[in-house]
């Protein structure tokens, strides 16, 4: 498996991760639409539900959102692969701005939120294609899932995340 392909494995959530559908880019982009918690993802630590995500390359991930003030999003990510392999991502970018690199990664990503608790990320993984992402937060905000796809020149690939509150971020 190919350095970005297990980039895009690791490469969801809050987004995370951050939102995949190509042919659904949207057409203007518009702020954050924020939560009962005052931004558009909670802030604090999620862990990724093994048992109920489907990856392209499996492994745990540890995503903590730092900052998500409904204008700005910041968040790190610590996934270890099947093989023990750590990767470390981290993201740094304004709902509706322009295409901000995800560190640690060979991608770019833009992100809007269209509805409360909602986020939709859209970009490029260099050396295998654009990609798009849709991801959640439940009413209760502790659990979001998110459902992203890749166009590679062999074809979509998709996965489907699911992350669990973990507990508020480190002071």
């Amino acid at each position: 498996m190919d350095h970005g392909t297990t980039i895009v494995a690791r490469m969801t959530g809050p987004l995370l991760a951050t939102a995949l559908l190509v042919l659904s880019l949207p057409a203007a982009a518009e702020p954050g639409r924020l939560t009962a918690r005052g931004g558009v993802m909670p802030e604090g630590l999620w862990v990724r539900n093994r048992a109920k995500s489907v990856e392209i390359d499996p492994g745990d991930d540890t995503l903590w959102v730092v900052k998500d003030d409904g204008k700005t999003s910041v968040w790190v990510s610590v996934a270890t692969d099947d093989k023990g392999k750590i990767s470390v991502m981290s993201y740094e970018g304004a709902y509706g701005g322009p295409p901000s690199p995800v560190k640690g990664t060979p991608m770019t990503t833009q992100i809007v939120s269209r509805a409360p608790g909602t986020l939709h990320n859209w970009g490029r993984i260099d050396g295998l294609g654009p990609y798009v992402e849709d991801c959640a937060v439940d009413a209760g905000q502790k659990h979001f899932t998110c459902d992203g796809q890749v166009t590679t020149t062999a074809g979509v690939r998709r996965w489907h995340d699911d992350f669990v509150w973990a507990g508020p971020s480190p002071k």
